[in-house]
């Protein structure tokens, strides 16, 4: 099933799985893969979400410093059990032959390691590779940040190569801002190379606004941004919100989610108390400066992009993205469906990308993006 390096004209199969945000499920694709490097292209065929059981997805939510927190070994085999189960669902229900597909391209929960996960931490994933190919039955390639970490980066942007594949243009310029458990973007300048990528992760997402929306209004989440469009922002907070220390920090750099949980929580509560914000005009302004941050990361790109794409599940928050694209007119924003690829699918395709860019030994790998010192060939092969 490892054989077969060499360039080929028609497509081979491969799966991606991902995990962004326990809350959302695991998502898989099953993806056609043609040609190889510079030429290798990725199209989505079928896009499946299973939810994540209750216990597993409470584990994966809890801080990893909280008293009688899960272990991150054991949670790390069970989610990589999981997502073979969601491999195997996604072949029967996509009715593909198991021994067509070449191998399975893994990514999962982002934890902050060896740091906090900010610019000088490192990034890797729950989601055991090998658990996810003896689930499955198929060779799983993952940990595509730890050659990136190996070479000087930290490990955060990994998919900055797929995205790069997917949006070069030799004359318009392109950001997309993936809306998932934090909010981050990739930069593709006209006619760019990979060394000329860049990708970092801006700050807080859907992931906190959810949480907030748990706390302040007693709603499971904010998915559609209804609670939010029912508040009204309060500028000052908006504004002190963008003070956080790591949002003044530049790239290169790497965050997760834990760093804007309970924590940050607390403290924006405590903000709010100072300015008389709360309900749904707290979840207003927190979503306020989630757009207000990604509008100030990419004004101070190189260049104004032409195109600004919105993806993840938060893209779906149609209130933050309403208040995303108000803000960036008169620049075209569209979603990654204009690409052909599901809002929640794009990591999922990302992951098979990389994993189908392993096989071929290809270093599939934006340097600068998380700091390395040179291109590498990303990812680790596990067999059945």
């Amino acid at each position: 099933m490892l054989a077969g390096t060499s360039a080929m004209s028609t497509a081979r199969l491969f799966v991606g799985v991902q995990c962004d945000r326990p809350g959302d499920g695991i998502e898989t694709v099953l993806v056609d893969v043609t040609g190889r490097s510079r030429t290798l292209r990725s199209r989505q065929r079928v896009h499946r979400t299973r939810p994540l059981d209750a216990e597993l997805r409470d584990a994966l939510r809890a801080p990893p410093e909280a008293a009688g927190a899960p272990d991150r070994v054991d949670l790390d085999l069970r989610l990589g059990a999981a997502m073979g189960e969601a491999v195997n669902e996604l072949i029967t229900e996509a009715r593909a032959a198991r021994d067509s597909i070449t191998a399975v391209g893994v990514g999962g929960v982002r934890r902050a390691a060896g740091g906090s996960g900010a610019a000088g931490g490192h990034v890797d994933e729950l989601g055991l590779p090998e658990a996810v190919a003896q689930a499955a039955g198929i060779p799983a390639v993952g940990r595509f940040g730890a050659a990136d970490i190996a070479t000087g980066g930290h490990g955060g942007a990994p998919a900055a190569w797929p995205i790069w594949r997917l949006l070069r243009h030799e004359r318009l310029s392109r950001v997309l801002l993936h809306l998932g458990a934090v909010a981050s973007l990739t930069f593709v300048g006209s006619d760019a190379a990979p060394a000329d990528v860049v990708a970092y992760d801006v700050g807080p997402g859907p992931a906190a606004i959810d949480a907030l929306a748990r706390r302040a209004v007693d709603l499971p989440g904010d998915a559609d941004g209804a609670g939010a469009a029912r508040g009204r922002p309060e500028p000052a907070m908006v504004h002190e919100l963008l003070t956080h220390p790591y949002l003044s920090q530049p790239p290169p750099k790497a965050c997760t989610s834990e760093m804007f949980a309970t924590g940050y929580l607390d403290r924006l509560e405590m903000v709010a108390s100072r300015h008389g914000c709360r309900g749904e005009d707290l979840l207003a302004t927190l979503t306020e400066a989630v757009a207000a941050m990604l509008v100030r990361a990419v004004g101070a790109l190189t260049e104004r992009p032409h195109e600004v794409i919105l993806a993840g599940s938060g893209a779906g928050n149609i209130h933050l993205a309403g208040r995303i694209r108000d803000r960036f007119s008169p620049s075209s924003t569209y979603t990654v469906q204009r690409y052909g690829v599901g809002l929640r699918a794009l990591s999922a395709v990302c992951y098979a990308t990389l994993a189908a860019a392993r096989i071929d030994g290809i270093a599939a790998h934006c340097p600068a993006a998380g700091g390395a010192r040179r291109a590498a060939v990303l990812g680790s092969v596990s067999v059945p």
